[in-house]
């Protein structure tokens, strides 16, 4: 009998189960389509058709297709449930109906979590409670800037193209004038961290469920009031330390300089809206008077556009001329608007914004660590013990938490 070495790898590697390739290969395919497929919506619904725009480009024969296309996806549907599991389809179909869901309430934080990022976290709650407290705001702004945008595509009537300039010149106007009132203003998203760091600890205290028993001494206790006293003074201690871990989380968040993107963002953000809301002021004009500009070629949208880009930046293509007076003056107030934002509203954020941010943030870290420790001082006016001792009486639980108490405090200790 001959003898035959096996490595512990290779008897590990023969066990280990092999990941079938069909399914992942399923899932990276699902993955690409989700994502397409609600682009696909957003476009089809607010944008312009862009099934038959790609269905012209590659065969303008093949238009007939759009006419039958609820039959088609119905079939294709059919044969996929046909040669699938039932289950299989109904989960993957699910996927792609709720992947803005998944996306924002677990994909992101799943991320965040894997990494460690809680810079990153904060930008995105940041993000969150911003679009929350402006939703009406930016909801109606884009709706009447997309009702614009289709009005000046669409239709040809005098009226209703002098409704569309009018529209995005409102909306324009409405921009600006709410990004010059947030560079002097507070923010918002730290007054909403204020007021709730602020109110965690009276509404901690409030609503703790041993006060009937919360003076009695402890040999006057049985063992359910003695376990629910120490499960209130988990809640305290839980609450100190996760404040304690937020003002920490939140310096992180400010030395990482992520606020210094997010007004990045906002700024490039209107200047895509300038170039595209000009783009479309011009092309209804375009519709109103073509005499107002010498164009050569095809007068398309994407060529307004292109033309509202380079008037934004002081330049000039030769496809589109304004030799008219109003063509001219619409022009000209596109560079004045181009003034405003990057001289103006760009030193704003650099010399006044970034100062100002960073005080109402230092203010919202120490108003977070204030009431942090002001819990601790609770603990020891409504118990009588210190946070040591209140620690101590955690550990004597038999459901403790205290693997994620030690979490919560890695990287600073008691004091």
């Amino acid at each position: 009998m001959s003898d035959v070495s096996i490595s512990q790898d290779q008897v590990n590697a023969a066990a280990a189960p092999t990941r079938p390739t069909a399914p992942r290969a399923v899932s990276i395919t699902m993955n690409i389509a989700a994502p397409l497929f609600w682009l696909y919506v957003v476009c089809k619904l607010f944008i312009f058709d862009v099934d038959i725009f790609l269905i012209r480009s590659i065969d303008p024969s093949l238009i007939w297709i759009t006419d039958y296309k609820f039959f088609l996806l119905i079939g294709l549907f059919a044969l996929i449930l046909l040669i699938s599991q039932k289950s299989t389809v109904i989960a993957w179909t699910l996927f792609v109906l709720l992947y803005p869901f998944i996306l924002v309430f677990w994909r992101i934080p799943k991320l965040v979590f894997k990494h460690r990022s809680w810079a990153l976290a904060f930008a995105l709650i940041n993000t969150g409670i911003s679009l929350f407290k402006s939703f009406r705001f930016k909801f109606v702004i884009a709706t009447v800037f997309l009702i614009a945008i289709f009005i000046a595509l669409k239709f040809s009537a005098p009226p209703l193209l002098y409704l569309s300039i009018f529209g995005i010149f409102a909306v324009l106007l409405a921009s600006y004038m709410r990004m010059s009132i947030f560079v002097f203003q507070p923010s918002s998203i730290f007054r909403v961290y204020e007021k709730f760091v602020r109110n965690t600890p009276k509404f901690m205290v409030e609503h703790l469920s041993d006060a009937e028993t919360r003076n009695l001494p402890i040999n006057a206790l049985d063992v359910k009031q003695i376990e629910l006293r120490r499960s209130n003074i988990q809640t305290l201690v839980i609450g100190n330390r996760a404040l304690l871990f937020v003002s920490r989380r939140l310096r992180d968040y400010q030395q990482s300089k992520l606020n210094a993107i997010a007004f990045t963002l906002n700024l490039f953000l209107l200047i895509v809206l300038t170039v595209i809301s000009y783009g479309v002021i011009n092309y209804a004009l375009y519709k109103l008077d073509p005499t107002q500009f010498t164009i050569i070629g095809s007068p398309t949208f994407f060529l307004f556009v292109y033309y509202s880009f380079h008037a934004f930046i002081f330049g000039s293509i030769p496809e589109i001329t304004p030799t008219q007076l109003y063509s001219q003056a619409i022009s000209m107030s596109e560079q004045i608007f181009a003034i405003i934002l990057l001289f103006i509203l760009i030193g704003l954020f650099i010399s006044v914004q970034s100062e100002k941010y960073k005080q109402e943030l230092d203010r919202t870290i120490a108003e977070t660590e204030a009431s942090g420790r002001n819990l601790e001082d609770m603990i020891n006016s409504t118990y009588n013990l210190s946070f040591e001792q209140a620690l101590d009486e955690v550990r004597k639980m038999q459901n403790n938490l205290m693997t994620f108490i030690l979490w919560l405090s890695q990287d600073f200790s008691s004091e």
